[in-house]
């Protein structure tokens, strides 16, 4: 059974842009190793549209329940969006990220999907192992350097062949 999705976006900056839905999304996270952020999202639907000319693309939207405020928040931050535009389904925008990359966020006019009350349980449950699973690497990684530089104070270094 499905408990959730997980969505790739492939772009120029990752960092900066991991840090724009972490620090202005403001977006739940967990750091899967080595700052590879790993970020939560609420209740998703995915929908399935014709392929006309394009073979097959993707996009992504962020939902939120009134686009008007986003965008005035987002003026706040000097986070520029595109015009609000009405397309039936939704109330249309865009930002663009760190990378230039541009997502879509829009107010649903339509029914949305209920979240599951087991999708919602598994996700926490990921989250939580997660961050177990982060931390006993960090503290493995940790435990190994302090194991080397042990070993390496009692390394007596060779005397030179005469």
């Amino acid at each position: 059974m499905l408990t959730g999705a997980h969505i790739v976006v492939f772009t120029s900056n990752p960092g900066a842009d991991a840090g724009f839905l972490r620090d202005v999304l403001a977006m739940p996270h967990v750091d899967a190793g080595e700052g590879f952020l790993i970020f939560g999202l609420p209740p998703s639907e995915v929908a399935m549209h014709e392929a006309r000319d394009n073979g097959g693309k993707h996009e992504l939207y962020l939902i939120t329940d009134d686009i008007k405020a986003f965008v005035a928040d987002m003026a706040t931050r000097n986070i520029a969006c595109d015009p609000i535009a009405e397309q039936g389904w939704g109330t249309v925008t865009q930002l663009a990220l760190p990378s230039g990359l541009k997502i879509g966020v829009y107010e649903a006019h339509h029914a949305r999907p209920a979240a599951k009350k087991k999708a919602a349980k598994a996700l926490r449950r990921t989250v939580k192992a997660v961050r177990k699973a982060s931390k006993a690497t960090r503290k493995a990684t940790k435990k190994a350097a302090k194991a080397a530089k042990a070993a390496k104070k009692t390394e007596k270094p060779a005397k030179p062949a005469k």
